[in-house]
């Protein structure tokens, strides 16, 4: 219920998780989340008079309409408005602006029509379900005050009512008067002949249906030089070329030839299911140029974002540089662009700041600015005790507001006030301050909490600060004197909301106070300059140098991609991308001696788990590594310690499976996960 119809993809999630960033909200397209349907006998419970989402979001990819809408025009369904909406899909940046158009494509005065997917059909029309219901919410359940009845709560959240109606539906179709229906081509899932033909018709429909059924004729008569010749053909005629490139990668007949050609294809989209199907050298070869990235738009992220696959290189990082100097302020304006820009420049941080160097750039550390939260020592007290700019408590789940007290208390961190949050029942609720931030601009949000008696819900955090509908800091319970939290994190709106979490993500009771919240930009995401100072703190993070670092043990790259496959399998969820770890929780592995040692400790505790406490560095941590001896071979524990050992500043001799043999045979006796003093550590 976020009153937004229109949103688009930036990456997926494993590209932003390879260049350590957290993936951002999805962000939104549409120009105008207002909706106008054509009675007001429309019944909605939290947005009004807009969009309640939407439901679906279909572009129109046949012939029939006019050709105006062909691959521009998307169609929204508004369930509670009774329509489906119309949206020209205008290109911004590596994303899209949905524009609404005047006029609905499908609306109704009828109270039953609740349109919930509108798609284009086989015969070219848009086809319209409809689920043909009342109720189309299923939540608040009414009350006497509210609604003048008291209903009862039932599956789902659903409040119970006989005006749902379960058996009956109905489906439209929408065309132009007097047009003729797409001709029906003649798929035979025993007929190549006849599914070749059907990747020809102009109805995007068919063409799938007959990708699909080729790839699946494939698996059962495996295609000849007659077949691949067939698709071959297809490759410069767009759009068909996009079908006779996925087939040919599926069936294996995709040449390093068939890429380079499909790269430099003069149909855009071509070119993109290329940089998506080559491997990432064979993009860079075709688009990094001195003068920077030749590609712009949705296809210059999408070949940023390969770009950040490949290891260090000098004139990479130089490409990457050129590329953001050249566009300025139109590629840092659009998330999908920025991010994927982003990516390449921290996958080739020492090189791009070299760059920027030799251009006259400074990117000295980022320097804090002045706090952004209003009262953050909530020392300023209005009405009822309660601090000035933090009076907004916000409910989710749990016990409600009537049994929730917070107010400003003597006993802060520094002997000053501080403020308390207090319930005896569990509850996830917060006081909240809203605040103006830049979008695309990165912040950081920190500040102390102590708890008292406080009882989190298993597997949830219990109490923190967070950006609400974002990123949060770990959470706190039990008994905890004053706690430094923080988290980072990029503006993806104008106007965000800052909490003071209780019980966050699943409810807690007891106390929590919170003290000297600061709220500072770190570096603005929308200029070079800005993006060069927030890359400073990243290489630095992540144990990057400003110059290259030559290498004693050089990288066998076969060895580090199935290193990496094992890694980003079972390691980075509590290692991290760039091997930092958790602080507190969870060690690093970069810079560690623990890793780059004598080979045979890391393949001891790979293979039967290490328990805390242990030292890493100036660190202190409790947790348990699991053993993995079970669960990976001789071969991925070598290509794994190998790849981490010769990562990031890392600089160590490579492991092979003969050693992990050898400790695992020495071992294997052993059921107990090591401690750190076992290991004379």
């Amino acid at each position: 219920a976020n009153g937004n119809p229109s949103w688009y993809l930036t990456h997926p999630r494993a590209a932003y998780e390879r260049a350590g960033m957290e993936q951002p909200r999805t962000p939104a397209a549409d120009s105008n989340p207002m909706f106008f349907p054509m009675s007001e006998d429309i019944r909605q419970v939290d947005q009004f008079d807009r969009y309640t989402a939407g439901a679906g979001h279909a572009l129109y990819t046949a012939q029939r309409f006019p050709p105006e809408y062909r691959d521009q025009v998307g169609f929204v369904c508004g369930p509670t408005g009774k329509l489906v909406g119309s949206f020209r899909m205008e290109r911004v940046g590596g994303g899209f602006r949905a524009n609404q158009l005047p006029n609905n494509l499908f609306c109704s005065a009828d109270a039953w029509t609740s349109p919930v997917c509108a798609e284009v059909g086989p015969d070219g029309a848009v086809w319209v379900c409809d689920w043909y219901n009342l109720i189309i919410q299923h939540n608040p359940t009414p009350s006497r005050g509210s609604a003048g009845i008291d209903a009862k709560t039932g599956k789902g959240n659903a409040y119970e009512t006989p005006l749902r109606d379960q058996q009956h539906g109905r489906i439209w179709r929408v065309f132009p008067r007097g047009s003729a229906d797409d001709a029906k081509p003649e798929l035979d899932p025993d007929s190549t002949a006849s599914l070749l033909a059907g990747l020809d018709h102009p109805n995007q429909l068919w063409r799938l249906h007959a990708q699909r059924l080729l790839a699946e004729r494939a698996v059962r008569v495996p295609f000849g030089s007659s077949e691949f010749g067939a698709l071959e053909q297809r490759l410069g005629s767009a759009p068909t070329s996009i079908h006779a490139l996925h087939l040919l990668a599926q069936t294996g007949g995709l040449t390093p030839a068939h890429l380079e050609e499909a790269l430099r294809a003069d149909h855009e989209g071509t070119r993109r299911a290329a940089v998506r199907l080559a491997p990432a050298d064979a993009v860079r070869r075709r688009y990094v140029a001195e003068s920077g990235v030749d590609a712009r738009g949705r296809e210059l992220a999408e070949v940023l974002a390969r770009l950040a696959e490949i290891e260090a290189d000098p004139s990479l990082g130089s490409a990457v540089y050129a590329t953001a100097k050249q566009l300025g302020p139109d590629l840092f304006a659009e998330r999908a662009l920025r991010d994927a820009w982003t990516m390449a420049a921290r996958a080739h941080a020492a090189t791009v700041l070299a760059a920027a160097r030799a251009d006259g750039r400074t990117s000295d550390a980022p320097v804090a600015e002045e706090n952004l939260l209003p009262n953050p020592g909530f020392e300023d007290v209005g009405a009822e005790g309660r601090p000035i700019g933090w009076t907004d408590l916000r409910h989710y789940s749990g016990a409600g507001r009537d049994r929730i007290t917070f107010r400003a208390v003597e006993g802060g961190r520094t002997g000053n006030t501080c403020l308390q949050i207090e319930c005896a029942e569990f509850t996830d609720s917060g006081v909240a301050t809203t605040v103006r931030l830049e979008p695309g601009s990165r912040y950081r949000l920190s500040g102390f909490v102590k708890t008292v008696g406080a009882v989190a819900r298993p597997n949830t955090p219990g109490m923190m600060l967070n950006i609400h509908g974002g990123p949060r800091t770990r959470g706190l319970a039990g008994d905890q004197d004053w706690t430094e939290l923080s988290v980072e994190f990029d503006a993806w709106q104008g106007e965000h909301v800052i909490h003071c979490l209780f019980g966050g993500y699943g409810g807690a009771r007891g106390i929590a106070r919170y003290d000297d919240l600061k709220l500072v930009r770190i570096s603005s995401g929308q200029t070079l300059d800005g993006a060069l100072v927030a890359l400073v703190e990243v290489a630095a993070q992540g144990g990057q140098r400003a110059e290259p670092v030559a290498r004693v043990h050089a990288p066998d790259p076969e060895v580090h991609a199935r290193g990496a496959e094992v890694f980003q399998r079972t390691c980075i969820a509590c290692h991290g991308f760039v091997g930092r770890g958790v602080p507190n929780v969870f060690p690093p592995l970069d810079d560690s001696d623990w890793v780059t040692g004598d080979a045979e400790l890391p393949i001891r505790i790979v293979l039967h788990g290490l328990q805390g406490p242990v030292r890493v560095g100036s660190g202190q941590y409790q947790n348990v590594m699991a053993p993995l001896g079970a669960a990976l071979d001789d071969q991925q524990i070598a290509d794994v310690l190998t790849f981490v050992r010769q990562s990031w500043t890392n600089d160590a001799a490579p492991v092979t499976a003969e050693q992990v043999r050898a400790v695992r045979a020495a071992t294997k006796d052993r059921t107990n996960m090591w401690t750190a003093a076992e290991l004379g550590r």
